[in-house]
C-alpha cells in the first residue's frame, strides 16, 4: 500500500505500467547516486584524514618534507615506490592502513601524471596539496653571524672573477630548472678553497634555503646576497650610533649614505620587531599593487610607519634608491 501510494502520487486510485516504471528507474538512479555521493564522500574523508596526519607530524616535529627526505637517506631523483613511501612515513611518525597507503599513492601518481614517480613529485603533491606549509610569518629568521663573514667570502670571491650573484647563479644552477640544488652547492663551494669547513658550507646554504627545501630558487638566491650586501652597511660607526641616541649631531658630518644606512636600519628593525612578512610590507607600501613603488608611496609607507624620521631625511632615501 505504501509503495502502491508513494507511485499515485496524485490520488487517482490507480497507476499506469510507464508510471511504474519511471518510479522504479528514477529510485534507482537516486540510489546509485547517493551510493556514488556516499563513497565520494568516504574518500574526501579519508583524503583529509591522510593529509592532516602528515601535516600535523611534520609540524610537529619542525621538519619538512624535504628535511625528511633527506634524514631517510634517499635521493630526491630517486624513484619512490609505494613501499619506499610506506617507509617514509613510518620513518617520520606516520602509520597508514594498506587501503590508505594504496590511496596517497595513486593520488601522487595522478599529480604527476605517471605510473611511477620520485621522492621530488612526493614532495612537490605535498606541497601542491598543502600538506607541507610552513608558517614563515610566524617565525623570525635571524641570521647567524658567522654567515656574514661566510656570504663576504663568497662575495670576495665573485668580484675577483669578475661576476655578480646572477651570474654565478647561471654557472650552479640544474639544468632543467631555475634552482641551485644542495648538492651543486656544496661542491662548488668547496672546490675554491675558501677556508671554510663542510659545516661552514652547509650553515650558508641553510642561509639560502629559507624553505629547507634542498634547493634555492634565482629570487632567494639574489634577495640574499643584496640583503647581506646592504646589512653589511649597517655596522654603524661610533659617530652614528652616537646620532641614533642623542640626534644632535649636525648632518653636515655625515655623509648621504651613512644617513641612509641609518634610515633603512631603523626600518629594517621594525619590520624585524612586528614580523612583517613579505606580502605585508607590499600592502604597507604599493597602495595601487600593481608591483611598482613610487616615490610618494615610498614616502606614504616610511611615514606611516611612525617611527619619526624626518620628511627630509626620508626624501633624501628616496633619492638615493632612486638613483
Amino acid at each position: 500500500k505504501l509503495l502502491f501510494d508513494a507511485i499515485d502520487y496524485d490520488k487517482k486510485k490507480y497507476i499506469s505500467l510507464t508510471e511504474f516504471k519511471n518510479f522504479i528507474e528514477e529510485t534507482g538512479y537516486q540510489s546509485k547516486k547517493k551510493s556514488e555521493s556516499k563513497k565520494l564522500d568516504q574518500k574526501t574523508s579519508m583524503q583529509d584524514e591522510i593529509y592532516f596526519k602528515i601535516k600535523e607530524t611534520l609540524v610537529n616535529q619542525g621538519l619538512t618534507l624535504q628535511r625528511a627526505i633527506m634524514n631517510f637517506d634517499q635521493k630526491l631523483s630517486e624513484v619512490m615506490t609505494k613501499a619506499s613511501m610506506e617507509k617514509l612515513l613510518v620513518y617520520i611518525g606516520v602509520v597508514l592502513k594498506n587501503e590508505e597507503v594504496d590511496f596517497l599513492y595513486n593520488k601522487v601518481l595522478e599529480s604527476c601524471g605517471s605510473n611511477i614517480c620520485s621522492f621530488e613529485d612526493f614532495q612537490n603533491f605535498a606541497i601542491k596539496e598543502q600538506i607541507e606549509v610552513i608558517s614563515f610569518d610566524e617565525k623570525i629568521h635571524h641570521i647567524h653571524p658567522a654567515v656574514a663573514v661566510y656570504v663576504e667570502k663568497i662575495m670576495s670571491m665573485f668580484r675577483r672573477l669578475d661576476i655578480n650573484p646572477a651570474i654565478a647563479f647561471k654557472y650552479l644552477q640544474h639544468p632543467t630548472r631555475d634552482v641551485v640544488m644542495r648538492r651543486t652547492f656544496l661542491t662548488c663551494i668547496q672546490s675554491f678553497n675558501l677556508n671554510m669547513t663542510q659545516d661552514d658550507i652547509v650553515l650558508v646554504f641553510e642561509y639560502f634555503d629559507e624553505k629547507g627545501y634542498g634547493e634555492i630558487p634565482l629570487e632567494t638566491f639574489l634577495e640574499k646576497f643584496e640583503l647581506l650586501n646592504s646589512l653589511s652597511l649597517t655596522k654603524l660607526s661610533g659617530q652614528e650610533q652616537e646620532e641614533d641616541k642623542s640626534q644632535h649631531i649636525s648632518k653636515s658630518k655625515l655623509s648621504n649614505r651613512t644617513q641612509v644606512v641609518s634610515i633603512l636600519q631603523k626600518i629594517y628593525m621594525y619590520f624585524v620587531e612586528k614580523k612583517y612578512n613579505k606580502r605585508q610590507m607590499q600592502a604597507l607600501f604599493d597602495h595601487n599593487g600593481n608591483g611598482i613603488l613610487s616615490r610618494d608611496e615610498f614616502i606614504d609607507g616610511v611615514k606611516a610607519l611612525n617611527l619619526e624620521i624626518p620628511l627630509e631625511k626620508v626624501r633624501a632615501l628616496a633619492n638615493f634608491l632612486d638613483k
